[in-house]
């Protein structure tokens, strides 16, 4: 079991690795990172308090949004003296239909990569084992609905097989 889980997590941390690497080639080579840092909340926002700021926050927003052909965006920013949400853009292309603040996007695959952080997170802290049957960590009703549950483990999942 601590051969399995050992190769997993290197294979995971592997691929983390490379999407990373190809996220921040991606970023460097179109020199997003560079003009998001100029405008960042830092340099723009002087004030402790985010909540006087929110026009100027959503001008910089529709600023990246447009600057970078970015078809929608929604801004998150928290800190101790208070919080905002901005959205910019629109959130269908063919309907042109603007982009709401509680607007959500789909990450498709991208997904697995972070349930799978998750799980192994889970397996580190002990709180469920590698090579249990899934079965063992559902609910009967949802168990009963899905095949070859009780022959399926955590990695067998992970890899999607």
């Amino acid at each position: 079991m601590n051969l399995i889980f050992l190769t997993f997590r290197k294979t995971l941390f592997a691929i983390v690795f490379v999407i990373s690497l190809g996220f921040a080639g991606y970023l460097l080579s179109n020199n997003i990172s560079q003009r998001v840092i100029e405008k960042s909340f830092a340099k723009q926002v002087t004030s402790t308090s985010i909540v006087g700021k929110s026009s100027q926050l959503q001008t910089l927003l529709n600023e990246i949004v447009a600057e970078e052909k970015i078809p929608g965006a929604v801004m998150y920013i928290s800190t101790p003296q208070g919080s905002w949400v901005g959205a910019s853009g629109v959130n269908n292309l063919s309907t042109k239909t603007p982009m709401k603040r509680t607007d959500g996007f789909s990450i498709a695959s991208m997904s697995k990569t972070f349930m799978a952080v998750v799980v192994l997170k889970l397996v580190e802290q002990r709180k469920i084992e590698l090579d249990r049957a899934i079965a063992s960590l559902l609910i009967l009703s949802t168990a009963t609905k899905l095949q070859f549950v009780n022959y399926s483990t955590i990695p067998v999942v992970l890899l999607n097989t």
